[in-house]
Parts: structure tokens; sequence; C-alpha cells
């Protein structure tokens, strides 16, 4: 079969995280890895394209909370078994 015979998942995001998913599409290339694979994104990337948004503190500390849900998600389907 071919990707052409499969259909896209319907994926649903919730407004409040839409901001974080689009942040994390900048940075989803910017893992660190070690032996073991990827095990965390790096954060001197995270940073440097989080200072670039130009957040008020609240807002900054809420997206990086946010990215660190989705990098942990992220995690647990890289390593699955």
């Amino acid at each position: 079969m071919k990707p052409k015979h499969y259909t896209e998942p319907d994926v649903h995001v919730w407004p409040e995280a839409w901001d974080a998913i689009q942040f994390f599409t900048r940075v989803l290339r910017q893992w660190r890895v070690g032996q073991g694979g990827a095990y965390a994104l790096d954060y001197l990337v995270v940073f440097h394209e989080l200072d670039r948004l130009n957040l008020p503190p609240d807002r900054y500390d809420e997206m990086l909370a946010q990215l660190r849900v989705i990098e942990d998600a992220a995690l647990e389907v890289i390593h699955k078994d």
C-alpha cells in the first residue's frame, strides 16, 4: 500500500494548548541524543526560541510548562517498545 491509501488521523487540540503545539513544531528537531536515543529537548534552543517570542513572564512560564508535557509525551512515543 502507498501513503495515499491511508487517511490522515483526526486530531483535536484544545485551544489553550494550540500555542504550545505550534511552538513545539519550531523545536521538534532539537533533541539531545545519547547512546540510548533521544532523552530531552535541547533547552538552549528552546530558551532562545522562547525569548524571540517576547512573552510576558507568566506566559513564558506557562508555555515552558506546556512544552515539557509535550516533550514527556513525545519521549514516551519515541521510546515505546
